[in-house]
């Protein structure tokens, strides 16, 4: 199953990179913070001589004072302004946006955009580690294949000269590469004996005691100075049921300190009538943080009602829903799961799956499309079907809805495709991310995939093959 307020604003500007100027663009003498910058969700932005950003019209800076060093970011078509101020070493950006929120980027290169484009991505500072280019994704056919075992991949993540890719398993898994190929162990999260928080323990009794069991559908982003770990599973059956979405607060993945804080969302599904697994959080373009969570139907006969995908908003320190009773916004609805929302040039994207997941070679998920200009809907797919009716358009995968008689294979060996991520890498390019089971294994292993997204002419993503 598997960008606070100034903080989405600055992660509008990595995903996008729109900032409108007004004025005049600083003279050549003023471009002191042309080059690539690292910002605080570690994307990269490329602030281009003349005053644009990432090579787009649309996306500008401007110098309003040279002596004090200080920096206008106007995007979204000058809805959002960011002020900064230069550090004397020219190293550091930092300030903030309309609302107070902080803003702040690091230098990773100076010079030109052209000759940028030229160039190799450079690694944050702290890495000795060169990130993974386009030209290393382009071998994704042989990427896809090198994690074994791994159901339900977070976002990845790049921190401390390592990229970073969460799972699903008891006290989570955690795997770390240089290069997005060879992949290593790293330190699980957590260490509870029952492979799950105390707090979520008492919901799973009565499910009897089967060892240690397993968190659900990670998902991670960084806020702030911390980072924000998501996690879920239902718990028990019937009358009974529980769905659970918590999150833990650690400061680095390299050493990490993670602290878990206890439920964000925790249903009883003889009340509430839907499910909260599969947390995906995500920063709007004015720097709110949002948490898509959602999965199949609901137990009271109402699912094309009250199921389906939900966004709740959360605090951006905390992880915590921002009003306690919130019941959040229904984005899509019913029979479906493994919500991820990644904003591009206006719109928000929602990926999610259907059809059936952990049966190996039987599995038939698939994953669906929509798009929305509001992060709380309405999400229309490519025909303007409204997704909380039934709509969607295929992303990936064999469409089992409408072609139930398909064979599974007909997509290859990646069979059953979901849970989607998506990050960035410094060039610029969007990769997906993604689990599906393994056609030439016996048992269809559940195995980590990744390819690279093409934003089409309409605004419509594909992947490269």
């Amino acid at each position: 199953m598997n960008v606070p307020a100034t903080i989405a604003v600055v992660c509008l500007l990595c995903i996008t990179g729109t900032v409108i100027a007004q004025g005049p663009a600083a003279k050549p003498s003023e471009d002191r913070i042309v080059g690539r910058w690292s910002w605080f969700n570690d994307r990269v932005i490329t602030m281009d001589a003349g005053g644009t950003i990432n090579g787009q019209g649309s996306s500008q800076w401007r110098c309003v004072d040279v002596q004090a060093r200080r920096y206008e970011l106007r995007w979204h078509n000058g809805m959002y302004v960011d002020t900064l101020v230069l550090s004397k070493d020219g190293k550091r950006l930092t300030g903030q946006n309309q609302n107070g929120t902080r803003v702040s980027g690091v230098r990773l290169e100076a010079g030109t955009a052209q000759s940028q484009r030229k160039q190799a991505p450079a690694p944050p500072k702290q890495s000795s580690v060169q990130p993974a280019s386009n030209a290393t994704l382009a071998r994704a056919p042989q990427v896809a294949g090198t994690i074994k075992g791994c159901h339900d991949p977070s976002r990845i993540t790049y921190a401390d000269g390592r990229y970073w890719v969460f799972s699903t398993a008891e006290n989570l898994n955690l795997r770390w590469s240089l290069d997005l190929e060879n992949w290593q162990w790293a330190q699980k999260p957590f260490s509870y004996a029952e492979g799950v928080p105390g707090w979520m323990v008492s919901h799973l009794r009565g499910e009897g005691n089967r060892g240690r069991w397993n968190l659900w559908a990670p998902d991670i982003i960084k806020s702030r100075d911390k980072y924000l770990l998501f996690y879920s599973r239902n718990c028990r059956r019937g009358a009974d049921e529980r769905s659970v979405c918590g999150v833990a607060v650690s400061t680095s993945l390299l050493n990490p300190n993670w602290v878990d804080q206890g439920a964000v969302l925790d249903i009883k599904l003889s009340e509430t009538h839907y499910r909260v697994i599969d947390p995906a959080p995500v920063f709007d373009v004015s720097g709110r943080l949002w948490l898509a969570v959602g999965s199949f139907g609901s137990p009271d006969g109402e699912g094309w009602r009250n199921g389906g995908i939900r966004v709740f908003e959360i605090s951006p320190a905390t992880g915590k829903l921002i009003k306690p009773d919130d019941n959040g916004t229904r984005i899509a609805g019913s029979w479906i799961e493994a919500p991820h929302i990644h904003y591009r040039s206006g719109y928000y994207y929602l990926f999610f799956n259907e059809g059936q997941c952990c049966r190996g070679l039987h599995s038939t998920y698939f994953i669906r499309m929509g798009r929305s200009q509001r992060i709380t809907g309405p999400y229309v797919d490519k025909e303007g079907n409204d997704l909380r009716h039934r709509g969607g358009s295929l992303f990936m995968g064999v469409d089992r809805a409408r072609n139930p008689k398909a064979d599974a294979r007909s997509s290859g060996r990646e069979i059953g495709p979901g849970h989607v991520g998506i990050f960035t890498v410094p060039d610029g390019t969007d990769v997906v991310t993604y689990h599906f089971y393994d056609g030439d294994t016996p048992n269809g292993e559940p195995t980590l995939g990744m390819r690279i997204i093409r934003w089409g002419n309409d605004g419509w993503p594909s992947t490269d093959r």
